[in-house]
């Protein structure tokens, strides 16, 4: 049986061209992995070169163990059962081949393997530079940092006594708590743990060009949105792929079109869930969804915009789009997607027939290019 994305999966371990590659469980897309660092290993000196990141400890010992196991295959002339598995065996071989030229000893010593998570990459980051990390001793990584975020507030109560510079600030927040110190400790905490959402913030009031600059993007995002609102528009785009739109503007412009005839629609990036629920979380009324070619990729833009049964976005009543838990009223969203290569077009129809998929909208800049690029790929005269 031959696999539909073939060639694509043949391009994806071209390792003089970067990817994304999205695609469900069990679809082998970490054995694109897989592929692709054998690909690496053969082309350097040393197999510490090439680094592969991801996000658990698991993943990176599965990807560590199939890799050797790849290896260890290739060494010992297993059959394979498929084309996909020949293409492993052949990548492999390369490998082992670089492997005796620079006597790396892969099999012997698999800490050579640059498999690694985020933490642990940015771990040894620091230790490498501990004046400039400014962390001087080595770190050691948490899964857990709670009981760091409570030391830390509790030793900001310590300060206030001391003439800290927020001593007034906490006292009044103090007595918004009415002195219920341990409520206030639980919410300090709670904020540590995603500080990246408002660090950026704190301080602008020292900082007077700063806090104008943020107050006139922050007016003028808004007044954009109220005017397109006003002048009767069926909807507008917030275009986060192309525009110079801020995600930090974003949620206030969303805002400023809730309960009007004007529907809000913001363009994503790329057909990641994450951005999709993000940005309807947010309040959108819809998502567009740039270069998309398969109705695969149609039907996974649309589980990733609706809740179960029908999908698979991620539920939070505390959100913009619920009005904070206000009103929890469920709406259908709006669903764009953008027929932007000679791919797509040949399967525009597919694409259209998939349920939940409420308009096609042809990127003509997009398309033209991707046309004058694979002339032999053009689906009609």
């Amino acid at each position: 049986m031959s696999i539909v994305d073939a060639p694509q999966r043949a391009l994806a371990i071209d390792p003089g061209r970067s990817f994304c590659v999205s695609a469900p469980a069990g679809s082998g897309k970490t054995e694109l992995l897989i592929q692709r660092y054998l690909g690496l290993l053969a082309r350097v000196e040393r197999p510490e070169q090439v680094l592969a990141i991801t996000f658990t400890r698991k993943a990176a010992a599965e990807m560590r163990s199939r890799v050797v196991e790849a290896l260890q295959a290739a060494r010992s002339g297993a059959a394979c059962d498929n084309p996909h598995q020949q293409v492993t065996r052949e990548l492999a071989r390369a490998a082992l081949a670089a492997d005796a030229r620079n006597n790396w000893q892969l099999e012997r010593d698999i800490s050579r393997f640059n498999i690694k998570t985020i933490d642990s990459f940015c771990g040894a980051l620091t230790r490498q530079m501990p004046v400039l990390s400014e962390f001087g001793g080595q770190a050691a990584l948490l899964d857990d940092a709670n009981q760091l975020y409570a030391e830390a507030v509790a030793d900001l109560f310590r300060q206030l006594d001391e003439g800290h510079p927020a001593a007034a600030d906490m006292a009044a927040l103090m007595l918004h708590f009415d002195n219920n110190w341990e409520r206030l400790q639980d919410l300090l905490v709670q904020m540590l743990a995603r500080r990246e959402q408002w660090r950026p913030y704190v301080g602008l009031h020292h900082a007077p060009d700063e806090s104008e600059a943020y107050l006139v993007a922050t007016v003028t995002a808004l007044v954009a949105a109220e005017l397109a609102a006003l002048c009767g528009f069926d909807w507008v785009l917030l275009d986060l792929e192309h525009g110079f739109e801020s995600e930090a503007a974003m949620p206030n412009q969303l805002r400023a079109l809730r309960g009007r005839e004007t529907k809000g629609i913001v363009r994503v990036g790329a057909p990641h869930p994450e951005w999709i629920g993000r940005v309807l979380d947010w309040g959108a009324d819809g998502v567009m969804v740039p270069r998309v070619e398969t109705p695969e990729q149609a039907r996974r833009i649309v589980s990733s915009a609706h809740y179960a049964p029908k999908g698979r976005r991620g539920y939070s009543r505390t959100v913009p789009a619920f009005a904070y838990g206000m009103d929890l009223a469920d709406r259908e969203p709006r669903i764009l997607v953008q027929i932007e290569t000679a791919e797509g077009v040949r399967n525009a129809s597919d694409i259209a027939a998939v349920e939940g998929i409420d308009v096609l909208f042809v990127g003509p800049a997009d398309l033209n290019h991707d046309l004058q690029s694979h002339p032999d790929q053009a689906p009609c005269d």
